[in-house]
């Protein structure tokens, strides 16, 4: 009888182990990518997603997991003049340091956007774009808004929401970062 506790014992406890290194182990990072995609189908003059790849990326991160302080997802809803209501969601980054330096760095204009990937655990969860902060057309997709030690990722497109992704989000809860504030806006 003690032979078959002591088993479960010692798979109970690699089970528990393997969690919490999972936990410990659980890392986003921003990567630029070494090429640019087209923002836009020759064809159509459309603008079209992107997905990189990992030969894509830089060599090392732009914004490294240990920098990440907190990540907030505010949902709210508007209505609009004909009493559509919509929902929305703002995510935002919060970091250790001011990224104003690196972002003066990618040399970004009103016309320039620099393409990064979103990484978690190794693997690209999606690819947006760095803007301009006064930009005012934004390319397809998620695009990153920087403001001295926070991200603003928006997405406004219809589709799949890529910044919901559930390896972000349980990366997120596992490592104590996420935030979440529902509100009511409109009337």
């Amino acid at each position: 009888m003690f032979k078959p506790f002591l088993i479960f014992l010692l798979l109970f406890s690699q089970v528990s182990f393997s969690q919490t290194k999972e936990m410990k182990d659980c890392r986003i990072e921003i990567y630029l990518l070494k090429k640019s995609y087209p923002l836009y189908d020759t064809v159509t003059k459309k603008m079209i997603p992107f997905t990189p790849t990992l030969e894509d990326l830089e060599d090392t991160a732009f914004i490294k997991n240990s920098e990440l302080v907190s990540y907030a997802v505010r949902k709210y809803s508007i209505k609009n003049k004909g009493q559509k209501r919509y929902r929305k969601q703002d995510h935002v980054a919060e970091f250790q340091y001011s990224l104003d330096q690196r972002m003066e760095r990618l040399n970004l204009s009103v016309k320039l956007a620099k393409q990064f990937a979103l990484v978690v655990n190794g693997q690209i969860v999606y690819g947006g774009h760095f803007l301009y902060k006064n930009v005012s057309v934004n390319p397809f997709g998620v695009n990153a808004f920087v403001n001295q030690n926070e991200i603003n990722f928006q997405y406004g497109f219809k589709g799949q929401d890529p910044r919901t992704n559930k390896k972000i989000l349980d990366c997120l809860r596992t490592t104590k970062r996420l935030t979440n504030i529902n509100e009511k806006y409109g009337s």
